[in-house]
């Protein structure tokens, strides 16, 4: 019932008449002008090179003030040949000594004045490709998609320079046609374009073709260049071959037969891009190095969900728009990640079952054999995407006694496939696609086909639909899941943490231990006012059904949901006598397991202020009232959660200063007695433009009441059917600390260094079981039941009901100390465009140890030193090649 009259009151939305939106000026037009005598490239701006062509002039601002002309004059030149297109850009100062221009890496976003060309050469009206320069040459390329959406990992080979002068800052770009994508079969183009200047002492942005707060869309405001005529190359090649040599000294244990002091490996391939036509490109990698310049921080994870890392790896960040799918347009969605790209080359999730292994040694990633993309746009609207990659078998070594040589396959063969597909209606305002992921194993051996699934799919539709001159948006998505494998895995994936068939007290799920598939499916639906003067917010109902599964090639740490968010922000940005902005917000996320159990109940609010001086401070409060809790006892029978609160604080101080400064505080309780509160510091100094150091610190204290420890069957728990809880209050304490070095020589040579150290304590106390269903009580072992006894070393023994039918049960000291560090030192250079070597050292220390529980700064840190390190020395050197 719950469902149906959620999604009438949404679709009542979708029906109700949209707001228009206040017109948008003209949009301007450009003629660009081919030239024979390509200029040279040195950011002077050679009177000679550019005296021809028109100027593109008249920018007006964005921010601070809404509709008004760019305090700082800006003039634009464009000109063309065969092969590139030429960018020369003027940026007037009035007080040229105030230009900001900090050096730092490529991409980077330090403190900096900026211009930046957009081009959408599709016509499309929702994709653009960005080049952006700094008065120091630091260069950064984005393309943007679905209108407002952007992709910062993608990277263009094109060059550029820019100079300071007296009269303000010039920049100049060489473009290579071969970057675009255009529809070839036209003689002469007409492409969106524009150019947008940010100032970073007053923070202004202004654009060429106006956008102002109540515009809707980015790419679909542009202005239009015409006058390129060119005709598609058949081909478009570009070839990345790299070589890599790392040298890894790790602490280890002599008498294992697999450790080496110093092992030292060497790698080699190549990655290239194939243009077909001239919108699609195809992309490619063999025998990848997919080794991480920058290493996963690390973490302690006493929860049931799976900690989610960010992919870094450089094949799968690039041309991402057209492979991410699966959301809505809103601004408060629950919904899985049907594609995770770190799932292809994971660490093997196959163990080697021989109990007699002494040593194992045990890769740390699949190695992926090749892998593929196809990416591009039809000129009748159609997107589609292709990506293909295979994982190779993978063996762990291991040594039984008498034997050094045994091996055992811990990773199938795989083969990853993702599609995707999408059509442009309505002049660009509508779109409906489909997708499908596919991961399929190749499991050869008894031990492989007992621990993974065989096959795992997801397919599924989404659209969006936005009216013209609207700020308004509908978009839905309907995706199903179907997985196989021997009945234990799939048993194994029913009683997972994503979903718990197995709750005593869920009738309206069982697990079937015959089944050999599961299936399920996930809906989102959503209406967005994404842009206006004043007022946006999005409502968005979700389910995500019980057997829903995405793991495989996605990510996802629950099933068996509904749920409906909202979300509603008032926001200012015309600068008044004390703010330069403000805004206020509200959300709401109520959702319900399919049981109808209430399991989200959140309600926040916040809001946030920037005054005239660029300091800023945040605001924000929640509340939820008592709710059901289907996975505190981690498969066992349901529980109520109670109430809880939280507000924190954050200021930061004005970052356009050499020394900045930033404090976030956040506390939570709830009605049981258990609370958070965390203080983190950070300071940002740059003593001269070449050099930022960024000095974090970070504190946490938690007091725990339900951390859940081990299930026990015991057939004399029928209140509980028949198995004991397991529960501890948790006290825990965490000491985090983060300095981060970037000293940048030139725009293509940098060096940076990171060290992260980290140390927590963990003390377990109060062992208790959990007392009945539906509640959130406890009886205490020795005090409300049974008896417990501890020995010397912190291990405890309980008996549940003291002379009662219940067999005694021992636990181990859970108490534990962690302790960490991870330091990177990368040195780049980008020697020429497309072509970079890379020097690194990265260092790591762990430190793990049992029945502490305390956490003393100076012996925790001081022990963390004493450690053996690890040590990896890396350099690896590629050189590109365009054709």
């Amino acid at each position: 019932m719950k469902k149906n009259i959620t999604l009438t009151v949404l679709l009542s939305c979708m029906a109700t008449p949209l707001f228009a939106e206040k017109p948008t000026p003209d949009k301007p037009a450009y003629t660009v002008t081919m030239t024979s005598t390509p200029p040279v490239i040195d950011g002077r701006a050679s009177q000679g090179e550019w005296s021809e062509g028109t100027i593109a002039t008249g920018f007006t601002q964005l921010e601070p003030n809404s509709g008004s002309p760019a305090s700082q004059k800006t003039e634009v030149k464009i000109f063309y040949d065969e092969t590139h297109l030429y960018v020369l850009a003027q940026m007037f100062d009035t007080e040229p000594n105030k230009i900001a221009g900090q050096l730092f890496r490529r991409d980077g976003r330090g403190y900096s004045d900026w211009f930046e060309i957009f081009i959408d050469s599709y016509g499309d009206k929702r994709t653009a490709f960005a080049f952006g320069i700094n008065p120091r040459g630091v260069k950064r390329d984005i393309l943007f998609f679905n209108d407002n959406d952007e992709d910062s990992g993608w990277d263009a080979v094109w060059d550029g320079a820019a100079k300071i002068n007296s009269q303000g800052w010039t920049a100049e770009m060489r473009i290579p046609l071969s970057q675009l994508r255009y529809d070839g079969t036209k003689k002469e183009q007409v492409w969106g374009l524009q150019f947008w200047r940010f100032t970073a002492r007053n923070a202004e942005q202004a654009f060429w073709a106006p956008r102002l707060r109540e515009s809707t869309g980015f790419v679909s405001q542009f202005g239009t260049m015409q006058g390129v005529q060119t005709t598609a190359k058949s081909r478009r090649l570009e070839v990345l071959p790299y070589t890599s040599s790392a040298l890894r000294r790790v602490p280890g244990n002599n008498a294992n037969p697999f450790y080496k002091t110093n092992d030292l490996a060497a790698n080699y391939g190549a990655d290239f891009k194939y243009g077909l036509g001239s919108n699609f490109t195809l992309t490619g990698t063999i025998n990848p190095d997919f080794g991480q310049v920058e290493a996963d921080p690390a973490v302690i994870n006493l929860s049931v969900f799976e900690t989610f890392f960010r992919e870094r790896r450089p094949f799968f960040l690039e041309g991402t728009d057209l492979f991410q799918f699966g959301r809505t347009r809103t601004f408060n969605s629950n919904a899985p990640r049907i594609f995770y790209s770190r799932r292809i080359g994971r660490s093997p999730q196959g163990a080697v079952n021989d109990t007699n292994a002494t040593f194992i040694d045990k890769p740390n990633q699949t190695s992926i054999a090749a892998a593929i993309k196809l990416s591009g746009k039809t000129a009748g609207g159609w997107s589609i995407g292709l990506l293909d990659a295979i994982t190779t078998r993978e063996q762990a070594r291991f040594s039984t006694p008498g034997r050094n040589d045994n091996t055992e396959i811990v990773e199938p063969l795989s083969n990853y496939t993702v599609l995707r597909a999408k059509k442009d209606f309505n002049n660009g305002n509508t779109t409906a696609g489909g997708f499908f992921d596919a991961a399929i194993r190749d499991l050869s051996t008894d031990n492989l086909r007992r621990a993974l699934r065989k096959n795992a799919y997801i397919a599924g539709f989404d659209f969006e639909h936005k009216p013209e001159k609207s700020a308004w948006v509908v978009s839905g998505v309907f995706s199903g899941s179907y997985l196989s494998g021997e009945s234990g895995v799939v048993t194994n994936a029913q009683t997972a943490s994503q979903r718990y068939f197995s709750r005593p007290d869920a009738d309206y799920m069982q697990v079937d231990p015959t089944a050999t598939s599961l299936t399920g499916h996930n809906l989102e639906l959503s209406l967005q006012k994404h842009s206006g003067k004043h007022w946006i917010g999005s409502l968005t109902y979700g389910e995500v059904s019980p057997g829903f599964e995405v793991n495989d090639l996605g990510f996802q740490n629950r099933a068996d949901y509904r749920s409906l968010s909202s979300f509603v922000m008032y926001r200012e940005k015309t600068p008044t006598r004390l703010f330069r902005n403000y805004q206020f917000y509200w959300w709401s996320n109520p959702g319900w397991n399919y049981g109808g159990d209430m399991i989200f109940a959140s309600n926040g609010v916040g809001s946030e202020f920037r005054f005239n001086n660029f300091w800023s401070i945040e605001l924000d409060g929640r509340f939820t009232p008592e709710s059901s809790n289907d996975r505190l006892t981690r498969g066992g029978p349901i529980a109520r959660r109670p109430s809880d609160w939280n507000v924190s604080f954050e200021l930061e101080s004005d970052s356009r200063k050499n020394l900045s400064f930033g404090i976030e505080w956040e506390y939570r309780e709830d009605a049981s007695g258990e609370f958070d509160k965390s203080l983190e510091l950070q300071a940002n100094y740059r003593p001269n433009p070449s050099v930022e150091l960024e000095l974090e610190a970070a504190f946490s204290k938690e007091n725990d009441t339900d951390q859940f420890v081990t299930g026990i069957t015991d057939a004399a728990a029928v209140a509980t059917f028949g198995k004991r809880y397991v529960f501890a209050d948790l006290k825990s304490e965490n000491k985090e600390f983060s300095m981060r070095l970037d000293w940048t020589f030139t725009p293509n040579l940098s060096l940076q260094f990171v060290a992260t150290p980290y140390i927590s304590s963990y003390d377990f106390n109060h062992l208790k079981e959990f007392r009945r269903p539906g509640t959130f009580e406890f009886d205490q072992y020795g005090k409300d039941v049974g008896t417990l006894s501890v020995d010397g070393t912190g291990d405890v023994t309980i008996d549940p009901d003291g002379a009662g039918p219940s067999e005694s049960f021992d636990i181990s000291n859970q108490d534990f100390n962690a302790r960490s560090i991870r330091i990177n030192s990368v040195l780049r250079w980008e020697y020429k465009p497309g072509s970079t070597l890379f020097l690194v050292w990265q260092q790591e220390r762990d430190d793990f140890e049992e029945r502490l529980g305390k956490l003393d700064f100076g012996s925790d840190f001081g022990a963390l030193f004493r450690v053996r390190s690890a040590n990896t020395f890396l350099i690896k050197a590629s050189y590109w090649f365009g054709y």
